[in-house]
């Protein structure tokens, strides 16, 4: 997963849908490595720019997940990423854990 193509959906250039099929491969791989007991579940991603994530790009990702437009596997993985990423910050602490909340999904 690439921040670039993350920051195009939350800026409306790329939809939902086709962002996760762009990501499709590397979350089946999550997916299916998430399910070996005692194994770690890959996160993919590429920081090739750095992202603030603010009060409206957490609704925005809330509002794609309650209307079926991203998978609770594809929102758990998005929010595992910009959580772990360092290239990630965040407005403040509320949008932090807003977001940290989608992956408990």
């Amino acid at each position: 997963m690439r921040l670039s193509d993350l920051n195009k959906v939350l800026e409306g250039a790329l939809s939902p849908e086709d962002f996760e099929s762009l990501i499709k491969q590397e979350l089946d791989e999550h997916i299916e490595s998430s399910k070996k007991k005692g194994a770690s579940a890959p996160i993919y991603l590429t920081a090739d720019l750095s992202l603030i994530i603010n009060r409206f790009d957490a609704e925005k990702l809330e509002k794609f997940y309650s209307d079926g437009r991203i998978s609770t596997p594809a929102i758990v993985y998005i929010a595992d990423a910009l959580s772990l990423s360092e290239a990630v910050k965040f407005e403040n602490k509320e949008v932090e854990d807003k977001v940290q909340s989608l992956s408990f999904e």
